[in-house]
């Protein structure tokens, strides 16, 4: 990738007295990168990068993300292995990262790296990770988002309907004939809502059993 190269080589050229970069492998489920992340100075430096990398790795993933959206609640370092048309695979878990709880997550530090300026505890970790291990970002479901997603066929099939009956009488349609059209095109709404949010959720769960 272009862009990873791009990367490693402005590390490089920070940083004239050693190696810059140590390259790691990440997991976001079904999605890989082997990514270079800094030597240094803090693990603040080195969460920031994982971020972006993150970042890049959930916009690959395509438009589930959007329709059904994921917190990340750990980043478990993991042991990787050679497997059939892929660079590597994931293996055991050797341990989750202690980067502070927040609610129901235990990712505070990776999301705000500012806690741990200074620290170099994460990032000499990562550090002596050997080429047979990783990271795996661990996510579940936004309870929040995904059912404000579920809810909103069934808002817009609402609102659809008051506006169109509004419109009708005042065209003089008739107010049965009216209400029944509204509701007919509004569980056609939430019906097609229902089946989309059907298969984005099939087509994740397919393709976290491919990995």
């Amino acid at each position: 990738m272009d862009y990873i190269a791009a990367w490693r080589q402005k590390l490089e050229q920070s940083n004239n007295s050693g190696p810059a970069s140590h390259d790691i492998h990440l997991y976001v489920e079904n999605s890989y990168l082997k990514v270079p992340i800094p030597t240094g100075p803090d693990d603040a430096a080195t969460f920031r990068v994982l971020q972006m990398w993150y970042c890049m790795m959930q916009f690959r993933m395509g438009l589930g993300e959007i329709l059904l959206p994921k917190r990340l609640t750990r980043i478990d370092r993991v042991r990787i292995c050679k497997v059939e048309l892929r660079p590597v695979g994931l293996g055991s878990k050797i341990e989750s990262l202690v980067l502070g709880r927040s609610k129901s997550s235990h990712v505070a530090f990776f999301e705000d790296p500012e806690k741990v300026k200074g620290q170099v505890t994460v990032t000499q970790k990562l550090l002596a990770n050997t080429e047979n291990e990783g990271l795996e970002f661990v996510r579940s479901w936004n309870i929040v988002a995904v059912s404000a997603i579920v809810l909103l066929p069934f808002v817009l099939s609402l609102i659809f309907s008051g506006i169109w009956i509004g419109v009708s009488v005042k065209k003089d349609t008739d107010v049965q004939v009216a209400v029944q059209s509204a509701f007919t095109v509004a569980s056609y709404i939430v019906t097609a809502g229902t089946l989309l949010v059907a298969l984005i959720a099939f087509i994740d769960s397919q393709a976290i059993k491919d990995t």
